[in-house]
């Protein structure tokens, strides 16, 4: 019995021998970067089946102007199933086709077999790229707020529909293979009287738009006309492209100095502003500092997938800070732009079946009809990622104290030059606390030109060696000026004086004392 117990105890403590060793490793393995994850999808690609959903029809333009307006035979074209999205909700979807609309039995639907696998026109593909969908919120026709902030995405959907719709019907001419003929003597792009099955020129459907945005409520309207109009102009992109972020940041020592904190950081485009969204920042720590990113307000940022704005960089000060070598931490600044060349668009086809008029999802002319969209998927726009980094350098950490105690001395004027180039060189005045600044390596000195006040100036100059592996720390001393006591010599040479006089007169009498009483 007393055996098994022996045998239990070792048992047992070889179990946590084990145990420790493994989570020892486990966690050094973890612990290997320190590296804050991205969540960056580099496949670029959607995940999504493109099954259609929809909800029910709103028309925003005919709620702004009513049926009894002036438009009220135009005011069918403005139709859009609300909430058009993938299966699973998360993208927007889109339809090129407009008046689709024919018998569920008419051979016409097999003309479907040639629509467009890809959209390679620049105006569509700047649509969708700024109008509203599921990747682009920061560079939208939105974003600019010119007609107020919309916050109902169902209102955005429609607007970029109806634009979409609307630059296909000014530019039907060449882009005749989105506007096929569905039968009815109406092509899938036109806008059109439902009193004469005429056709409304293009200046008549802005109209229309700008009659119902300037109704009290309806201004977020005008987005429509303003993204046809910037879609008009688009010539293509350019290079996406971030300037480079070879930075030397200053540095600064919190109060209780426990943190670097460097200066703030602003990564920047250098090209293709108009279809930048946002960035995505990587640190990488592999020395365990600690280091860590903040706001420009000093809050902690937790999620570096989606940036935008400055940033700075924390590192809790080891116990030794000229063991610290910085320039091993690196940043990565990963800049997504949206892309609009080069990219397949994913077309699908989707069957609804239409019963009555209550379901009227584009053009139905009453009864049973069978009605077939060609969707593109608007909600996941495609976007390239271009990447830049850098990393931190080491600083030098000056610091002017007195020699008597140790403490830092303000008020001395230092100068910092470069042994190799003596035009290079760094004035301060020194504080109360350590100066700190960024130097490339290289060999210095540091000389003092005027001292504090009560001090010696200090006649040597200091020699020190920046190699960027560790934090150089450099101290220059001052001692305090010994001024002579002339008031305590005099007192000397007058107390030897009076007491010579004394002595004198003591004398004086003595002989006059012996000489009265020798008569």
């Amino acid at each position: 019995m007393i055996k098994n117990k022996k045998f239990m105890v070792l048992l047992s403590g070889f179990l946590v021998i084990g145990l420790f060793i493994f989570f020892f490793f486990v966690s050094t393995f973890f612990k290997s970067s320190y590296a804050i994850s991205t969540g960056i999808n580099r496949s670029l690609l959607p995940k999504q089946d493109f099954h259609p959903n929809y909800s029910s029809i709103t028309n925003f333009i005919r709620n702004s102007l009513g049926d009894s307006s002036n438009y009220q035979n135009y005011l069918h074209n403005f139709d859009f199933p609300s909430n058009y999205r993938t299966e699973d909700n998360s993208h927007p979807l889109y339809s090129l086709m407009k008046n689709l609309s024919f018998s569920k039995d008419t051979e016409k639907i097999e003309l479907l077999d040639d629509n467009p696998t890809s959209v390679s026109d620049q105006g569509l593909l700047y649509i969708l790229a700024h109008g509203y969908n599921s990747t682009n919120s920061y560079h939208s026709i939105f974003s600019d707020l010119n007609y107020g902030y919309i916050s109902d995405n169902s209102i955005k959907q429609y607007i970029t529909q109806i634009a979409l719709w609307l630059y296909l019907y000014e530019h039907q001419t060449t882009l005749s293979s989105y506007c096929i003929d569905t039968g009815n003597s109406i092509h899938a792009c036109d806008f059109y009287d439902s009193s004469n099955q005429n056709n409304i020129d293009s200046s008549t459907v802005r109209e229309i738009i700008s009659s119902a945005a300037s109704k009290e409520g309806y201004s977020y309207l005008n987005y429509i006309l303003s993204l046809v109009d910037q879609a008009n102009l688009y010539q293509g992109e350019e290079a996406s492209s971030l300037m480079p972020l070879q930075v030397d940041p200053s540095y600064t020592i919190d109060e209780e100095k426990k943190y670097i904190i460097t200066s703030e950081i602003v990564p920047s485009v250098s090209s293709n502003q108009s279809n930048f969204m946002f960035y995505s920042i990587e640190l990488n720590d592999p020395n365990h500092y600690g280091a860590y990113l903040v706001r420009s307000n000093l809050e902690k940022i937790t999620d570096t997938t989606h940036f935008t704005g400055s940033f700075r960089i924390y590192i809790p000060i080891s116990s030794d800070i000229r063991e610290m070598d910085l320039s091993s931490i690196t940043v990565n600044v990963f800049g997504h732009f949206t892309k609009l060349e080069g990219y397949q668009y994913r077309v699908t086809s989707s069957s609804v079946t239409s019963e009555g008029s209550n379901n009227n999802l584009m053009n139905n002319y009453g009864g049973n009809k069978y009605q077939k969209y060609a969707n593109l998927l608007l909600g996941y726009v495609p976007y390239e990622i271009v990447n830049t980094s850098f990393r931190l350098s080491n600083f030098v950490k000056i610091s002017k104290i007195d020699i008597a105690n140790s403490k830092e001395l303000p008020g001395a004027t230092l100068v910092i030059t470069n042994r190799q180039d003596d035009t290079k060189t760094w004035k301060f005045e020194s504080g109360d606390k350590p100066h700190y600044l960024y130097l490339p390596n290289g060999d210095y000195t540091l000389c003092e030109t005027i001292a504090p006040k009560g001090y010696a100036l200090s006649e040597e100059c200091i020699p020190f060696t920046v190699d960027g592996s560790s934090i150089r720390s450099v101290v220059m001393k001052d001692e305090v000026i010994q001024i002579p006591n002339t008031l305590s010599r005099a007192s000397i040479y007058f107390s030897i004086i009076g007491i010579c006089l004394i002595l004198i007169g003591c004398l004086i009498l003595f002989m006059i004392y012996r000489r009265y009483h020798q008569y």
